[in-house]
């Protein structure tokens, strides 16, 4: 439209003329609008355990924020509708619910800024949900010729042939039971999970291998999330040392800290989650 047709329309618009086009796409807009920000509210409920795939401590990681973004989001689309309304029933001025739908945008979006500066991890997160590339290892045993295996000792390459492979990455299961191996070694003699920082990809490097691949040996060979996995271990320090008599020197919360949690609050939650017992009740009853 030229400019003297936009300022016709307007005024038509304040008379209460809308036109048919308007008149419908309005409404469909609105609808689209808050099933979106539903939409995404239910999305961030399933995004709060999948985070739990690729980190071991949450507290710099957590969802707070999508929670405010979803929220604000949602209450913009509340504005529209309800100033819609009102103008619809004649209550409100023409223009109003604009100026409060886009006050809320700049908040919104002042508020996103903020929240990078301050908890820079979230736009940073190393997920465990990408495509490796299936890697070919041929043992040196492979390439050079060997003597025909006797009928009841089937080869290597059978061997390697008929065990079930991850789809998605090409892991054996020979190599699944190799890398939990590793892993439960590693985390008993290296003892990672005392980093409260320790994320799926640090493991991963400690292994030589992908994120994706550790995630898989998590959820196929042991039934965890990553984050229970790692915190099962730091449960387990505790509980160690509650039973060395090490509460009676220090408090409880050192004690957490020590074995790698990152807060109070989590260790709270955790360490019931693993017992069935707050840190508590289970210090009473061991006596300590």
């Amino acid at each position: 439209m030229s400019g003297a047709e936009k300022v016709a329309l307007y005024h038509r618009l304040e008379r209460g003329d809308v036109p048919p086009s308007i008149a419908i796409t309005l409404p469909l807009k609105l609808l689209s609008g808050v099933i979106y920000a539903t939409l995404t509210l239910v999305f961030l409920r399933r995004h709060r355990e999948r985070v739990k795939d690729s980190y071991s401590s949450l507290e710099r990681v957590h969802l707070r924020w999508l929670v405010w973004l979803g929220a604000g989001a949602s209450a913009i689309w509340a504005i529209a509708v309800v100033s819609n309304v009102l103008e619809a029933t004649g209550i409100s001025a023409i223009g109003v619910g604009d100026d409060l739908i886009a006050l809320g945008m700049a908040v919104m979006v002042y508020g996103i800024g903020y929240m990078g500066l301050r908890q820079p991890e979230i736009f940073r997160f190393d997920t465990a949900e990408y495509r490796v590339p299936v890697e070919l290892r041929v043992s040196r045993e492979q390439r050079a010729p060997s003597p025909t295996p006797a009928a009841d000792e089937p080869s290597m390459l059978e061997s390697e042939s008929t065990s079930p492979r991850y789809e998605r990455s090409g892991l054996s299961d020979r190599e699944a039971r190799r890398l939990k191996d590793q892993l439960t070694a590693i985390m008993d003699n290296e003892r990672p999970w005392r980093d409260s920082d320790l994320t799926l990809a640090d493991l991963a490097d400690r292994l030589d291998t992908t994120p994706h691949k550790v995630s898989e040996v998590l959820n196929s060979q042991l039934s965890l999330t990553f984050y229970d996995f790692v915190n099962g271990y730091r449960v387990r320090e505790v509980q160690r040392r509650i039973a060395a008599g090490d509460a009676r020197r220090v408090t409880m919360l050192a004690l957490a800290l020590d074995a790698g949690f990152a807060s109070k609050s989590t260790f709270n939650v955790v360490f019931k989650k693993h017992t069935q017992q707050t840190p508590s009740d289970y210090r009473q009853a061991a006596g300590v």
